[in-house]
């Protein structure tokens, strides 16, 4: 396969596997629901069954949730499910501390609750959700889901960078570097195979580092420690945000 090729993505099951889920929590939650959306890579790319997590985001009308039955809808899901709860108010008005009611996660052997006063990860979750969530339950997103200020969201993909460089194998520091760039140069929130193939055109002086990260990413190669070569590009795109960030 190419490096420029699309990716294969098995989606058998995502529609039957998310709709029982909406339906599940609908059935929980009752009018306390006002929408449910999928998010991540269920809309981006990259979703494979049997080993994607499914992320949710659900919109509560109240300023709390019955998280018993946000983990009983999720429990019974045959996918792990990544999905956190927020109120009306928190996402027609994005800001720090990106406050949450609920959040699950679940994977074969447990079933994570917690509910928190915070969590930066919603940054992202609410701006992809807004642009690409797919609707489960509820109205459109843009009708329920306000902008995420540029500023804020430069200063995530800066942070999940320097983490990538200190934590991830090669493949992930790149590609996410490549999809961080793309944000900044076109606004478009995208996966990381898709933020490498579009890097691939837009730095070709780069495209055989670029196109050994989309190789190792499909092939669930992992590359450590990051080699200077990567970690140059990922400083390039962190000094790009930082420049984004500050206009």
């Amino acid at each position: 396969m190419g490096a420029a090729d699309p990716p294969e993505v098995d989606v058998t099951d995502l529609d039957d596997e998310a709709h029982r889920l909406a339906a599940a929590l609908s059935q929980g939650l009752g009018a306390d629901a006002l929408g449910v959306y999928l998010h991540g890579s269920a809309v981006l790319g990259g979703w494979v069954a049997g080993a994607s997590d499914l992320d949710v985001l659900v919109v509560l009308t109240g300023e709390s949730c019955d998280l018993d039955a946000l983990s009983d809808a999720c429990r019974r899901a045959s996918a792990p499910v990544e999905l956190s709860a927020i109120t009306q108010d928190a996402a027609a008005r994005p800001s720090a501390p990106w406050p949450f009611v609920g959040h699950v996660t679940t994977r074969p052997d447990k079933c994570l609750v917690d509910a928190g006063a915070g969590d930066p990860d919603l940054l992202m979750h609410i701006a992809v959700t807004r642009e690409h969530g797919r609707v489960l339950i509820g109205p459109h997103p843009r009708r329920v889901f306000s902008e995420v200020p540029p500023a804020d969201i430069a200063a995530y993909l800066r942070t999940e960078l320097q983490w990538g460089l200190d934590h991830a194998d090669e493949a992930y520091a790149v590609l996410n570097a490549c999809r961080a760039l793309c944000w900044c140069r076109t606004g478009r929130l995208v996966s990381k195979i898709d933020g490498g193939i579009w890097a691939m055109r837009e730095l070709p002086g780069r495209s055989s580092l670029i196109g050994r990260a989309l190789a190792d990413q499909r092939a669930g190669v992992c590359r450590a420690p990051v080699h200077e070569d990567a970690r140059g590009l990922v400083g390039l795109v962190r000094a790009e945000l930082g420049a984004a960030g500050d206009a």
